[in-house]
């Protein structure tokens, strides 16, 4: 054991193989580059230490062994071997889709990474420290692990992972591990926890039998120390932050029960205490969010900066999650009192002006969770919030019409249902684009082309009242001076109960005159009878004159010129 040799070493192995998978090619998942940072680093640690094997042209065998270590590099050197094995296999992995020795190729470099890790294991024990053993020992299982759950050995696969959560929870409670090593190792417990659901399911074991490390059964999101949103693993750093978790839990699970306790109906017991619990609930997550923002003070950079930024993340988008479940809540039980009313008569006390400011308020949080970083590209959250967007759309439309048609703006009415219409077409585009099936919009669909038949009814009967009322109001006026007017006697003292009389007092004016043709009255029409007109004569010196004047030239040519030739 350790105690045969005069020092024994320390190493960190989560927070080493953290660094390096964050800073070499994982964060962007690039496994390629990982696996080349390892060769080179365990190259480059050969020839730090003087462990080379061989002289550049022949190959000499070199085991790490108990007496050999001389330095806490040995024991880096047999985890970058680990690294540099499970790093050639997840880059076989990519590759061997279909390809079936690429295949046997990624589960003979797993089989290598669990022997190399198994000498890890050996050489811990004897020259490394108890905390440091324990950590080797917990990456070993998960690494034997994930070699029976590449083959389909679901069984075997459950047995390593559950032994490797063990000793990651042994690891958390021990005094030896610092703040960042808690950390890393709730995170791991979370990984180790999503593979052991995925071999419980694929053993076709029931479901409602698996439990988590805290003994609760694996139905909710929230488990003893992560949270899983978007696919991702968001680990709890701080006991605080865990409260708030838990405390949203239980105040979601009371909500649940006090909707079902009775029927929704506005100012009831169960509508206020749910809409209590909802200000409990969002207070809650506000609380964890400012939380988030302290730590991250504190943690400026590094992996556990990039989880609390995501936690910070997934906080804000439960707040506004719950924010439109309490809304929608609300606008919920303003319908039912809406409903209620017209059927009874009741005295107004929410309308339709009410469920639309709810709907704006909605939009605008569907904009601010759109916002949030990642939310607008996940290929899930994306297209449902872009659904959401358009029926509530819709749906503000309708209730905007609704509001109209009560205050008798049946013009402005209709183009809101027409324009709702509109929207429910584009709605009934984008769910068969996406493959969405919503009953709601089907009955928003038949809402409106409801209201707009009882829209059109109703302005005709408006419009025929009003018509048929004026005509009665006309039949009472009379032409005679009843009463004398303001106009009339603006030179006498006296009551006036009207400024002009209605309708206004006929009253002659001269027209334009009329001229007559009188001349034909005084012409005799037989003097004309019979008669015409006789040809008088020339005198004689007319025709002497006739016959001495010389004849005119006959005119020709271009302009009128005589032509003479």
């Amino acid at each position: 054991m350790s105690a045969a040799y005069d020092n024994t070493f320390t190493l960190d192995i989560l927070t080493v193989v953290q660094e390096w998978q964050t800073t070499h090619g994982l964060r962007s998942l690039d496994y390629l580059r990982y696996r080349q940072f390892c060769q080179r680093r365990i190259r480059r640690l050969c020839k730090a230490v003087g462990f080379l094997h061989g002289n550049g042209r022949t190959y000499q065998a070199r085991p790490i062994v108990p007496k050999v270590v001389t330095d806490v590099r040995h024991v880096m050197l047999l985890l970058l071997n680990v690294e540099r094995c499970w790093a050639t296999g997840e880059v076989l992995k990519e590759e061997g889709e279909g390809n079936l020795r690429k295949q046997r190729a990624r589960v003979s470099k797993l089989r290598k990474a669990v022997q190399w890790a198994q000498q890890l294991v050996a050489i811990c024990k004897e020259r490394c420290d108890e905390h440091t053993t324990m950590q080797a020992e917990g990456y070993c299982k998960e690494m034997e692990g994930l070699r029976h759950l590449t083959l389909n050995q679901w069984d075997e696969a459950l047995e390593h992972f559950a032994q490797a959560r063990d000793i990651w929870i042994a690891c958390t409670s021990s005094k030896l591990s610092s703040s960042t090593s808690r950390e890393l190792f709730l995170q791991r417990i979370a990984e180790v926890e999503q593979k052991r659901r995925l071999c419980w399911y694929k053993a076709g074991k029931p479901m409602e039998q698996f439990k988590t490390a805290t003994g609760d059964m694996g139905h909710g999101k929230v488990e003893h120390t992560s949270l899983q949103w978007r696919g991702q693993t968001l680990p709890l750093h701080s006991e605080k932050i865990r409260a708030y978790a838990a405390t949203s839990e239980t105040l979601l699970q009371q909500i649940e029960a006090a909707k079902s306790k009775q029927e929704m109906t506005f100012g009831t017991t169960a509508f206020n205490q749910c809409n209590e619990l909802y200000d409990k609930l969002l207070v809650n997550f506000q609380d964890a969010l400012q939380q988030v923002k302290q730590d991250l003070r504190a943690e400026s950079a590094g992996t556990t900066a990039l989880h609390l930024h995501r936690l910070g993340n997934y906080f804000t988008y439960a707040h506004l999650e719950h924010t439109m479940h309490r809304n929608l809540y609300y606008i919920e039980n303003y319908t039912k009192r809406i409903l209620a009313r017209a059927e009874k008569g009741n005295q107004k006390t929410v309308g339709p002006a009410d469920i639309v400011r709810l709907y704006d308020i909605l939009l605008q949080n569907i904009v601010d969770v759109l916002a949030i970083p990642g939310v607008e590209e996940d290929a899930e959250l994306g297209v449902a919030y872009a659904h959401k967007q358009l029926c509530y759309r819709a749906s503000k439309m309708y209730w905007k019409g609704e509001a109209f048609r009560g205050g008798r703006q049946f013009p402005e009415a209709a183009a809101c249902y027409t324009h709702g219409e509109q929207l429910v077409s584009d709605c009934f585009l984008f769910q068969r684009s996406n493959g969405i099936k919503s009953e709601a919009i089907v009955k928003l669909s038949e809402s409106i082309r409801t209201a707009k038949c009882g829209l059109s009814a109703e302005a005709y009967l408006h419009n025929h009242n009003q018509g048929s009322g004026l005509a009665q109001a006309t039949a009472k006026l009379s032409l005679e001076d009843e009463a004398r007017c303001l106009f009339t006697s603006m030179d006498e003292f006296q009551e006036c109960k009207t400024m002009i009389p209605v309708p206004l007092p006929f009253e002659p004016f001269p027209c334009k005159p009329i001229f007559y043709d009188i001349a034909s009255n005084f012409l005799k029409e037989n003097e004309l009878v019979g008669k015409k007109a006789a040809k008088s004569k020339p005198t004689p010196q007319q025709q002497e004159e006739e016959e001495g004047q010389p004849a005119e030239p006959k005119k020709g040519g271009w302009f009128n010129f005589r032509a003479f030739f």
